[in-house]
């Protein structure tokens, strides 16, 4: 009887401990898979440096490609704008006049390469057949970098080399507010400015409605065709280079 009694408490005892232990590993198991506190707020605390970090770094990048840093001025009769960022890309495009915004409305020029944008507006059939008719246009590159300049205006002289009448002139910023302010294009503004110091009568009212080809003619019968506004580029189309002049 005693031994009997003895085998079925050791068999209890037995029992407890094998309990004991599993609780013990079950325990060290949930501590294992459930962080404490703190780790869940460390953790928090990293996802929302990460994302702050990569929202700044997204903004900044939407901030230096969406910013324009120069502008191209294009003039023949349509007259528009090209705006850059600092990449080269297109951001903005504006037309100065009726001709300049119905161009527009069949051509998409933003975010390209501003050399694929100024080849697409040339190749454009009433570009094209204007520049045929012997037509000039004026392509004027506004950058207050003269070194980003004098590269940007070396690119324009290979993309328009084929295309006889196309002058390529550059600047400063100097004028690109004031042009925008009253109503013209910064090339066709700067043309504007050139006739005014030759001719005080001249209104922007009757250079407004004069096309570059009528404004050119002016300015070369008051100046002759060394003026230093035809001078002032770094190439011209049909394979004549400009001396290059900076405002």
């Amino acid at each position: 009887m005693k031994n009997e009694l003895r085998e079925a408490l050791d068999s209890i005892r037995a029992g407890e401990g094998l309990k004991a232990r599993t609780r013990a590993y079950v325990l060290s198991q949930a501590a294992g898979r459930a962080p404490s506190a703190q780790a869940r707020r460390f953790r928090r605390w990293i996802w929302a440096a990460a994302c702050a970090v990569l929202l700044s770094i997204g903004g900044l990048f939407g901030h230096l490609w969406l910013t324009p840093v120069s502008a191209i001025s294009m003039d023949i009769n349509p007259s528009l704008e090209l705006e850059l960022n600092r990449f080269g890309r297109v951001v903005a495009v504006e037309g100065f006049n009726d001709a300049g915004r119905s161009l527009l409305q069949g051509l998409e020029l933003r975010f390209l390469p501003y050399t694929g944008a100024v080849e697409k507006v040339l190749a454009e059939e009433s570009i094209a057949a204007l520049l045929d008719e012997g037509l000039p246009m004026s392509i004027y590159v506004i950058c207050d970098d003269d070194t980003q300049r004098e590269e940007m205006l070396s690119i324009l002289e290979n993309c328009t080399n084929s295309h006889n009448g196309v002058h390529c002139h550059g600047g400063g910023a100097g004028h690109h507010s004031e042009a925008h302010q009253a109503g013209f294009s910064t090339g066709r503004y700067r043309a504007y400015l050139r006739l005014k110091e030759l001719d005080s009568s001249i209104t922007a009212e009757e250079a407004e409605s004069m096309t570059m080809a009528e404004l050119r003619e002016r300015i070369i019968a008051l100046a002759g065709e060394d003026d230093i506004f035809f001078a002032s580029g770094g190439c011209a189309g049909g394979g004549h280079h400009g001396k290059g002049h900076h405002e």
